[in-house]
């Protein structure tokens, strides 16, 4: 997506020649909602192969297709544990306060309590546990600070996980002056509302490399390591509107946290003009002098092979290693078929530029959209690399095809902590309105497989905006995407917050976003509680009852059974730690500490198990043997009057494997989740007030302790 004085033009004489055309046509009275309006976001400048050559030729309305199903792709398929869940789903940014821009270039970054979107040209922050949002703003004025903005588009935004900070990212261009600048900004904490200090505005501009004539930038894609935050831009020609090149930006990060503005160090950096599209990775673990690692299109054999690239030196002088794979044959993507659609409104799926990349541990992801020789429809292409060897190698690759007619379109794709993956995409078709899909894969998936894709937010009308529509008539295809967003919830080892767009039930300018937080099992098992008694008497061996409280926060039953529970200390679901705490004088004994099996057995009942419903508690008993021989009164002076303390733990793996996505509320003492709630079960979560004995402010997470008197 780009913008000049001389596209924009062009743009605009299309738009009123096609209103006079058709103008004859025309309902006699448009309503508002109809009339072109909002600001102009000019078509984005597409690989320079697909601008010479164009699309495959779009079916004409009515066509028969007498397509059969792919013979070179696999249907998804799902194991039968372990399905792909979505925790909490929640409407995002929409046109009516996008301030009115097409198309939306939908994106998200998750931080520890707060999610943030931008689109083209807002920002909006939301609360990660309830969904709430708290913050909207025309990105016109939240980068006001960094300098009078001109026209800015292609809005990014990240949480970098190492530097626990929220990056935003756009293009300004002055069209009079020929410039082009990158706006960029850093947020003060891993709390955007505690502002964005770090903020700048970036002359980027340079005369080209091919290209006699200066050139600006387009299509922000940004992604980091533990050194750098780096930006790729395509650069074209000003007045040719030419492809020239990549430039890369590399800033240091070390220079925007420091909380000094005046500091900020950065290089720019120009790849070969056979390069298009060169999307770096977001490098989550990644440690100081680490590589930056970047996937493209080859321009050297594009449709047949995708180009890794490595950057060394990365903050002194950038050395690049390009590698070209061979992958399965792609075509640029078709447009995408909707409700309504003929030879004109249908949806645009530009290119098959790579657009989201994400590394973790060695493993490389990366996705885009693609059209294959066999099919009529625009599909949903992902890749992993290995990225530990000397040179990089493919792993797997996989094609999403819902089956004939559908199309699925512009992608994005993580990997989590545990090693799970997931993806967000757009689908449509002649029957089903523009609508957003999440899925993921794990280790129980095959090489090349997701999990099949669940519907996170169904399109509900013909998308239709100012950009394809005059009156009730389409005059163009419709621009979605660019983009979308996916990123890492960090308080969970699998969960990803995803963004994307769907149309709405307005009836025109309707495309909304929606957020969706999911994960490949959603296995959540909670310590609520603790209860010992506070005190004991006596100097002899006393036999006490503990008791430990779990409670389930899955979106599902956990079956449990004596098995499961096991030893109860050092083994099992269920784990009590009793210690001496207190041993000044009591001569306190170390505990023996036992499951109390005829409690637990009436868990189990005759049916010899137990399944625990969402939201549902289950007690489990110990006998505690607990002895000091010489303790004090119980009127005495005892500054701390705790002999023993006890801490528990869950453990959800011992179950099925699966290991709990949420290790916050695994554990007893703790401190209330933050806002005192947590976001599971799906839908709605619940209240979570944290766990052991009450502190001085009334609330729990004190330790719980016996104190053993005469």
């Amino acid at each position: 997506m780009t913008k000049t004085t001389n596209r924009r033009l062009q743009f605009i004489i299309s738009i009123l020649v096609s209103m006079a055309v058709l103008a004859c046509f025309a309902p006699a009275v448009k309503s508002q909602s109809e009339e072109p309006e909002g600001r102009l976001i000019a078509p984005r400048r597409l690989h320079p192969r697909l601008q010479r050559e164009g699309k495959l030729p779009k079916q004409t309305e009515g066509a028969a297709r007498n397509q059969m199903a792919p013979s070179d792709l696999e249907s998804p398929r799902s194991p039968p544990t372990d399905n792909l869940g979505i925790a909490k789903g929640f409407a995002g940014i929409a046109f009516p306060n996008s301030f009115g821009s097409v198309p939306p270039d939908t994106i998200v970054a998750t931080g520890p309590a707060h999610i943030v979107e931008v689109t083209n040209t807002t920002i909006g922050y939301y609360s990660r546990v309830t969904g709430k949002r708290l913050f909207i703003q025309d990105l016109f004025l939240f980068f006001a600070p960094a300098g009078a903005v001109k026209f800015a588009f292609d809005p990014v935004v990240t949480y970098d996980d190492i530097a626990q900070r929220f990056v935003v990212a756009m293009i300004d261009e002055d069209d009079t002056l020929e410039k082009g600048f990158l706006l960029y900004a850093v947020s003060n904490s891993s709390n955007p509302l505690d502002g964005f200090s770090e903020m700048h505005r970036i002359d980027i501009t340079e005369n080209g490399v091919v290209l006699d004539e200066p050139v600006l930038p387009d299509f922000t894609r940004m992604g980091w390591n533990a050194d750098a935050h780096v930006i790729t831009l395509n650069m074209f020609g000003a007045d040719s509107e030419t492809f020239d090149h990549v430039s890369v930006i590399v800033i240091d990060k070390s220079t925007a946290l420091d909380s000094n503005p005046a500091t900020l160090a950065f290089s720019q950096t120009d790849r070969d003009p056979v390069d298009f599209t060169l999307m770096p990775a977001v490098m989550h673990g990644s440690v100081s002098g680490d590589p930056m690692w970047f996937v493209m299109e080859s321009g050297d054999a594009l449709g047949s092979a995708i180009r890794v690239v490595k950057m060394i030196d990365v903050l002194d002088s950038p050395t690049f290693t390009d590698t070209d794979l061979s992958v399965g044959a792609y075509v640029f993507p078709p447009n995408a078929d909707q409700p309504g659609s003929g030879s004109f409104g249908r949806i645009q799926t530009n290119d098959s530029s790579i657009i989201s990349a994400a590394w973790r541990n060695d493993r490389l992801f990366a996705a885009h959209s693609i059209g294959l020789p066999s099919t009529a429809q625009s599909h949903v292409r992902w890749y992993e690399f290995d990225s530990s060897g000397s040179s990089p190698s493919l792993t797997q690759q996989g094609t999403i095809d819902p089956g004939v007619g559908i199309h699925t379109y512009y992608p994005s794709i993580e990997i989590a902590p545990n090693g799970d993956v997931g993806m967000t995409f757009m689908q449509s078709s002649s029957t089903q309105f523009m609508s957003m899909y999440v899925t993921g894969q794990n280790s129980a998936n095959l090489p090349g497989q997701m999990r099949t894709p669940i519907l996170a937010q169904a399109g509900l009308r013909t998308y239709r905006a100012f950009d394809c529509v005059i009156g009730t008539i389409f005059v163009d295809d419709c621009r979605a995407g660019d983009y979308s967003g996916i990123s890492i919830d960090p308080n969970f080892s699998n969960m990803f917050c995803a963004a994307n767009e769907y149309a709405t039930s307005k009836g025109s300018n309707n495309w909304g976003t929606w957020i969706t937080c999911f994960a490949i099992g959603i296995h959540d098992l909670a310590v609520t509680g603790i209860v010992a008694p506070a005190t004991v008497k006596g100097t002899a061996a006393i036999s006490a009852a503990v008791t430990v409280t779990i409670q389930n926060r899955s979106d599902h039953n956990e079956t449990i059974t004596p098995t499961s529970l096991d030893n109860g200390i050092s083994t099992g679901l269920v784990r009590l730690n009793v210690s001496v705490a207190d041993n000044n004088s009591a001569q306190c004994q170390p505990p023996a500490v036992a499951l109390n099996a005829a409690k637990n057995a009436a868990i189990f009942g005759s049916s010899g198990s137990k399944a625990l419903a969402p939201k549902q508690t289950m007690s489990v008993g110990y006998l505690v043997t607990l002895q000091c021989t010489n303790p004090l009164p119980a009127n005495s002076a005892d500054a701390t009057r705790g002999d023993y303390s006890y801490s528990a733990t869950v453990q959800h793996d011992v179950l099925d494997g699966s290991a709990d996505i949420h290790d916050e509320d695994d554990v007893c003492p703790r401190d209330a989740l933050p806002g005192g709630i947590d976001s599971l079960p799906p839908p709605k979560g619940i209240t979570d007030k944290g766990c052991g004995a009450k502190k001085p402010d009334r609330t729990l997470g004190a330790p719980v302790v016996t104190n053993v008197v005469l």
